[in-house]
C-alpha cells in the first residue's frame, strides 16, 4: 500500500511559472509525508539516508516543524527528542540525552538498553513519544539495534512510540553488513525523493571492508609467522652476541689469553732454527772440504816423495795412458776442495762463536731484573734456542737496552730477548713504535712484567 502511493498526488494544484520555485518545497514534503505514513502503517524505524548532510538535515528540522499539526496528535500530548549524535559521544551518554530529553527529572539506568528503560517510562506516562537523530551515522550498531527493537517491542505493546534517523549512506552500509538484525524492524527512505529504498549489498557496498575475512585471516596468520621468525632470530643474534670468553672454561681462557704470545713466541723459534740449520751446514761443509785438503795434500806429498826415489826407468804405453788419466783426476780432485778465502773465514768464525756459546753457558742473563723491578710492561722481541743465536742478536743491536731471561717452551729451554720494564702500558706501546724496522718486523708484542716473573720461576723448579 506505502508503495502504491503516488508522490504527486500530494502536491497542491499549482502554476507552471512557479513550478522550478517550489520543486524543493514539494519533494521536502513528499519525504515528511512518507515518513509518517511509514510510521502509521508499518510500525518500523525509519532511516532517511542523503549523501549531503545538509540535505537530510534540513529535512529532519522540516520533519520536526510537522510534529503536532495532525489534528490526530494535537488531541495527546506528544513527548519529541531531538538529539544529534557524534561519534564523540559513547552508548551510555548517548542513551542520558534520549532519555533526559523524553523524562527530565527520572531516575534511570544508562547501562540498560533503550528498549527497556524508554518502554518502562513510558508505560508510566502514557505519552506518545518521538525520537528523531540526526546524523545517525555516528550511532554504534548496538544503538542502532535498541532503536529498532524500542519501536517493534511499543507495537506490541500498544505504545505509540516512533523513531525517525537521519543519516549519510554510511548508516546504511552498516546495517546491510548486519541486514539479519534489522530483518522487518526497519524502512530506509531517501531524504532526497521520499522513494523508499530496498537496501543491498551492491547497492551499499562496505568500502571499509576490501578484503574478505578469509584473505584477512590469511594475512594475520603470515604477519604473525613473520613477527616471531623476527623475535625467534632477534633472541639468536642476542644470545650469540653474548656469548664471551668470560663463558668459557677456566683452561680455556689462560689458552685463550696466551695464543697470541705463543703464536709468536712459536714463529720467533721457527725462525732460529732455520737460521741455526743454515750456520749448521755451512760449518759441516767447511770441515768436510779442510778434512779433504789436509788428506789430498798427504797423498800428494807420498807420491811426490816415491817418484824422487824410484830410479828413471822407461815407461811402457798402458803406463803412460794410465798416468795421464791419474792427472787428469788429480787435478779434478784438486778443484772440488780448493777453498777460498771466505770459506776460512767463517770457518774460524763459528769456532769463535763455538767458544763464546760454551763460555756463556752458565750466564744467569737478566732473571733477577724482572724479579726486582715488579709491575710493569716490556716489549718482547724475539726468542732463541741457541745460546750462540742469542749472543750474536746481543751484539747487533748493542745500541739498545736489551734484557733476557730463560724460559721453558714446549720441553726445551728458550732465551727470551725483552727491553726494560716500563711503569705503564702507555710507556711500553711508545717504546715499541720506536724500535728500529728490522726488530719490529720479527713481530714484537707488549707483555706484563708478572707474566715474565711466572715463566721465570717456573724455569727454577
Amino acid at each position: 500500500m506505502i508503495e502504491e502511493l503516488s508522490m504527486t498526488a500530494l502536491a497542491p494544484s499549482i502554476d507552471k511559472p512557479n513550478e522550478k520555485n517550489i520543486q524543493t518545497k514539494v519533494t521536502a514534503i513528499s519525504v515528511t509525508a512518507r515518513i509518517d505514513y511509514v510510521l502509521k502503517f508499518s510500525k518500523q524505524l525509519v532511516l532517511a539516508v542523503d549523501d549531503n548532510a545538509q540535505s537530510y538535515s534540513a529535512v529532519a528540522s522540516q520533519y520536526l516543524s510537522t510534529l503536532g499539526q495532525s489534528p490526530e496528535k494535537s488531541e495527546q500530548a506528544l513527548n519529541v527528542a531531538f538529539v544529534s549524535a557524534s561519534t564523540k559521544l559513547n552508548d551510555i551518554q548517548m542513551r542520558c540525552r534520549i532519555i533526559e530529553q523524553l523524562f527530565a527529572n527520572t531516575l534511570f539506568d544508562p547501562e540498560q538498553s533503550l528498549a527497556v528503560s524508554i518502554i518502562k517510562l513510558a508505560n508510566q506516562q502514557q505519552q506518545d513519544i518521538t525520537i528523531v537523530l540526526d546524523h545517525a551515522q555516528a550511532l554504534s550498531l548496538q544503538l542502532k539495534y535498541e532503536l529498532s527493537q524500542l519501536v517493534a517491542i511499543s507495537s506490541k505493546a500498544k505504545l505509540a512510540i516512533n523513531v525517525v534517523l537521519f543519516a549519510s549512506q554510511d548508516a546504511v552500509r552498516d546495517i546491510v553488513t548486519n541486514k539479519e538484525l534489522f530483518k522487518g524492524k526497519l524502512t530506509i527512505v531517501d531524504a532526497n525523493s521520499g522513494q523508499i529504498i530496498k537496501a543491498s549489498q551492491q547497492q551499499f557496498p562496505d568500502n571499509s571492508k576490501l578484503i574478505s575475512p578469509a584473505t584477512l585471516y590469511k594475512i594475520s596468520l603470515a604477519v604473525l609467522a613473520l613477527l616471531l621468525f623476527t623475535a625467534l632470530s632477534y633472541f639468536a643474534i642476542s644470545q650469540y652476541e653474548e656469548f664471551s670468553l668470560a663463558n668459557l672454561p677456566d683452561k680455556a681462557i689462560e689458552l685463550g689469553s696466551e695464543a697470541k704470545p705463543a703464536a709468536q713466541e712459536k714463529m720467533q723459534v721457527s725462525n732460529v732454527e732455520q737460521q741455526e740449520l743454515t750456520v749448521a751446514e755451512l760449518s759441516e761443509s767447511v770441515d768436510i772440504a779442510v778434512a779433504v785438503a789436509d788428506e789430498s795434500a798427504s797423498v800428494h806429498n807420498d807420491m811426490s816423495k816415491a817418484e824422487l826415489e824410484s830410479p828413471i826407468e822407461q815407461a811402457s804405453n798402458e803406463e803412460i795412458v794410465s798416468a795421464i788419466v791419474a792427472g787428469a783426476l788429480q787435478v779434478e780432485t784438486a778443484e772440488v776442495i780448493s777453498a777460498d778465502t771466505s770459506d776460512v773465514l767463517q770457518a774460524l768464525t763459528h769456532s769463535e762463536l763455538t767458544s763464546k756459546v760454551v763460555a756463556s753457558e752458565s750466564h744467569d742473563l737478566d732473571a733477577n731484573y724482572y724479579l726486582d723491578t715488579g709491575n710493569g710492561y716490556t716489549v718482547q722481541i724475539a726468542g732463541f734456542a741457541k745460546l750462540e743465536l742469542w749472543q750474536k742478536f746481543i751484539d747487533e743491536h748493542k745500541e739498545l737496552a736489551l734484557y733476557s731471561y730463560k724460559r721453558k717452551f714446549a720441553d726445551s729451554q728458550m732465551i727470551v730477548v725483552t727491553t726494560e720494564v716500563f711503569a705503564t702500558k702507555t710507556e711500553a706501546s711508545q717504546a715499541l713504535s720506536s724500535l728500529p724496522e728490522q726488530i719490529k718486523s720479527r713481530g714484537p708484542w707488549i707483555k706484563a712484567n708478572s707474566a715474565i716473573v711466572g715463566e721465570i720461576n717456573t724455569f727454577k723448579q
